[in-house]
């Protein structure tokens, strides 16, 4: 018999009667930046306890407090897409896209990441501006482009970006990781990667039409000891989780282990009625910890009128300290 490692709770998507800021319907995302980490987990304990669930009413609490205010924080930017400035932007509208960042990671029960240092945020804002400017994305742009700069160059090769949306949004849509040069959730991967430790973000105000606003996280920030995350990461996380924030626009889920091999590894998903099929999507590597990227066929990400439970086994796994089943 295979060992399974049994996280604390069943995913469940909480019916929270809730506001949110819409999706982010328009924006849009190219490839993720890749960087090989370490994926060392030889600190951790071998025993493989994992950490206690959150309630109900913590969520909901985490949701209402941390995730719902962030909506409402205005940005104000100094820049011009014209005068190709990159500008700056109000430090509580930064410090609050970090706090989005560290939202999505306290609810698979990472440690919240810092606001990063200024150079990086200059570089990061100068890439926004290019992304705007071009209407395009790109983590090389060419000096070609609009509004090139050395220095937007560097934050464009170590930030997440995007195009048509900005601030928060941006992140929410991280999170969800659309289109076709994402099935293996880069984005995703980097926000939730357990030993970084700081970020920062430049943004660009626009419109519906060029120039659009646009995002720069710079995610290969410093990293922290690595966490004891022995569990791996899964997004959706177990436990309860808002509707409001599952992957509606991409329908990928995924599982997270440092130095894990998911070569031969298979999912199996139930709902309390039946089994739920899913598609895999193929491995990648280069986006932090190893990841197995999965579809839900026929998932509705409707609110739910009750409390939905889905049982998740991946197994199958194989690697030095990788347990082979985790539910």
């Amino acid at each position: 018999m295979r060992p399974t490692h049994w996280l604390p709770a069943a995913l469940t998507a909480a019916a929270l009667m809730l506001s949110a800021e819409a999706a982010a319907q328009d924006g849009q995302l190219g490839e993720a930046p890749r960087r090989d980490e370490p994926q060392d987990a030889s600190t951790w304990s071998h025993e493989r306890m994992p950490k206690a669930a959150r309630t109900r009413a913590q969520v909901v609490t985490l949701y209402k407090t941390v995730y719902v205010p962030g909506n409402s924080v205005a940005l104000t930017w100094t820049g011009s897409v014209t005068n190709c400035d990159p500008g700056a932007t109000n430090t509580d509208h930064r410090e609050a896209v970090i706090v989005r960042v560290s939202y999505f990671r306290a609810l698979v029960d990472l440690p919240a990441v810092t606001l990063f240092g200024s150079a990086e945020t200059t570089q990061s804002q100068a890439a926004a501006l290019m992304m705007s400017a071009n209407n395009a994305l790109s983590h090389a742009p060419p000096a070609s482009w609009l509004c090139y700069s050395a220095t937007g160059a560097t934050g464009a090769g170590n930030s997440n970006i995007a195009l048509g949306v900005r601030g928060v949004a941006a992140i929410d849509l991280f999170m969800d990781d659309p289109g076709a040069g994402n099935s293996a959730t880069g984005h995703r991967r980097w926000i939730l990667f357990p030993p970084r430790a700081a970020m920062t973000s430049g943004d660009v105000t626009g419109g519906n039409v060029p120039p659009r606003p646009a995002n720069a996280l710079f995610v290969f920030g410093p990293s922290a000891t690595r966490p004891a995350t022995p569990g791996g990461i899964a997004w959706p996380p177990a436990g309860f989780v808002p509707y409001q924030n599952l992957p509606a626009q991409s329908n990928r889920w995924c599982f997270s282990f440092p130095g894990a091999d998911f070569t031969t590894a298979g999912v199996a998903m139930v709902d309390p009625n039946a089994a739920i099929p899913v598609t895999l999507e193929p491995l990648a590597t280069g986006f932090g910890d190893n990841t197995l990227v999965f579809l839900p066929i026929g998932f509705s990400y409707a609110k739910p009128a009750v409390d939905s439970t889905y049982t998740i086994v991946v197994s199958g796994m194989t690697g030095s300290g990788v347990p082979s089943s985790v539910q």
